[in-house]
């Protein structure tokens, strides 16, 4: 067995596939935590792109970056434990190894900027518009995230479109019974005629009897 068989073989991997409410509770707290992400993300590059300057830059930052950061505390567990349950199909996925590199040059661009360009905001941190390079930091970001999102759906309508094409539990069941309750009619059909069979017999047991005793 491949280290990936091995994965979705475990017994997290097989409950997270067989029990749907499990996977929704583990995908809804995945995307709980992408909001947060996403969303506290959002609000400080619109910010960067020029919007509401009466708003402090730094202020803003501080109180959204703790979000961004603390948000990953639901999407990496949550990630891990759906990757899991896919794990073979996921690495094969092309959507999946973009999303990957989507990923980690949004963490290059955010850790560019702060070393960088963000140092110097108390030169433009209220009523001054953001220099270009931070406004080229906001813009790409906003497009990288939008596309993390994106490939995400598209991984979810491939999982929904693979479980669809799944035939439903009771019809597995009814195949895999199928010769037996065949053959179940069967007995039951030869138990009948014995049953018949020994009825009859009987009866003519009877009439042989008593035309023996009138003789």
């Amino acid at each position: 067995m491949t280290p990936l068989g091995a994965i979705e073989a475990s017994a997290l991997g097989h409950s997270l596939r067989e029990s749907a409410g499990l996977f929704a509770l583990v995908k809804g707290v995945h995307l709980a935590g992408i909001a947060i992400l996403v969303g506290s993300i959002a609000v400080l590059d619109l910010r960067l792109l020029g919007l509401a300057r009466s708003f402090s830059v730094r202020r803003l930052a501080a109180r959204v970056l703790p979000l961004s950061a603390g948000s990953f505390l639901l999407i990496v567990p949550s990630g891990l434990m759906m990757f899991i349950a896919r794990a073979g199909a996921l690495i094969a996925s092309p959507v999946f190894a973009l999303k990957m590199c989507l990923i980690m040059a949004a963490g290059v661009n955010a850790a560019v900027f702060h070393a960088g360009v963000f140092r110097g905001s108390a030169r433009w941190d209220v009523g001054v518009p953001p220099p270009t390079g931070a406004r080229a930091a906001a813009a790409l970001s906003l497009a990288l995230w939008i596309s993390v999102i994106a490939c995400g759906r598209l991984l979810a309508g491939a999982w929904r479109s693979e479980a669809d094409a799944r035939p439903p539990a009771a019809t597995l069941r009814v195949h895999v019974l199928g010769p037996e309750l065949v053959a179940a009619g069967h007995l039951g059909a030869a138990e009948g005629g014995l049953h018949g069979a020994a009825h009859l017999a009987r009866r003519e047991q009877r009439k042989l009897l008593d035309h023996a005793a009138r003789g």
